[in-house]
């Protein structure tokens, strides 16, 4: 079962998930993480992402608190200035060739 991750709950990252359930047709697990507080919805809060690193071909997605998971994809719906304050493996994506998309302050990263 494939492990995606959308990072940012506001419409984009809602968008993305409620279209990634609908039109996947393969076992997926979704989760999706924001750092703001509780909206009451289905979505993890208070889950700031700090560090973004290639691990066994996964990328493993740290926090502010609690351990790193690991996930097939993840996407990244955050304002732009705070893709470009993550740390690890991510900064170097374009370099390393890896499927990599952004604009908009939307970021794709898979493996």
């Amino acid at each position: 079962m494939a492990r995606v991750l959308i990072v940012g709950a506001g419409l984009t990252g809602s968008l993305c998930a409620a279209l990634l359930r609908r039109e996947t047709s393969r076992p997926l697990h979704l989760a999706v993480w924001d750092k703001a507080g509780d909206s009451g919805a289905d979505i993890s809060f208070r889950q700031c992402v700090t560090q973004i690193n290639l691990r066994n071909n996964k990328w493993e997605v740290s926090k502010e608190t609690g351990s790193p998971e690991q996930f097939d994809l993840v996407v990244l719906t955050m304002p732009v200035p705070q893709i470009l304050q993550l740390q690890g493996d991510i900064t170097n994506c374009e370099s390393q060739r890896l499927p990599f998309t952004s604009g908009n302050g939307i970021s794709l990263i898979e493996h």
